[in-house]
């Protein structure tokens, strides 16, 4: 859907801790790395380029305890966002799922300060029971990775 989006001429970049199928589209490529380690920030530090969205669907492995998994979601998207702010284009958009729960409040306001608009979503095909929600953060603003650092 993403290479879809972008056309031949964009680039989309997939990123897992396990490895992804290749998908035979020039403009995807797929990489094993850990959002966390020190790999991931020297791949940014080479890049050489900014994106113009990045979107994260990373999701911890779950442990049934409510409060676990939510804290541990939550970290993910809250890596996601700091990756977002160090390698977006200003005016770029950021996608990211995670449990509502102890914290969600925080984040969607840490997103507000970074984006120009903040939406939820919920997609139909979310188990009623299940606390999941898209946040999505829309227009970057100039000085996102200032407000990061102040957060930190």
């Amino acid at each position: 859907m993403l290479a879809k989006a972008v056309g031949p001429s964009g680039k989309v970049i997939g990123l897992d801790i396990v490895p992804i199928r290749p998908l035979p589209l020039p403009q995807v490529s797929t990489l094993v790395m850990d959002v966390h380690s020190t790999q991931m920030e020297a791949f940014l530090d080479g890049l050489g380029f900014s994106f113009h969205c990045v979107i994260s669907d990373m999701a911890p492995k779950t442990t049934g305890i409510k409060v676990t998994d939510e804290a541990r979601s939550l970290a993910l998207a809250e890596r996601a966002l700091a990756l977002a702010c160090r390698c977006l284009l200003p005016g770029g958009h950021f996608v990211a799922k995670l449990f509502m729960g102890r914290g969600f409040e925080e984040f969607r306001k840490a997103v507000l300060g970074a984006f120009s608009k903040v939406k939820m979503l919920r997609p139909k095909a979310t188990r009623s029971a299940s606390s999941e929600v898209y946040v999505v953060g829309l227009e970057k603003k100039q000085l996102c990775q200032k407000f990061m650092e102040a957060c930190e």
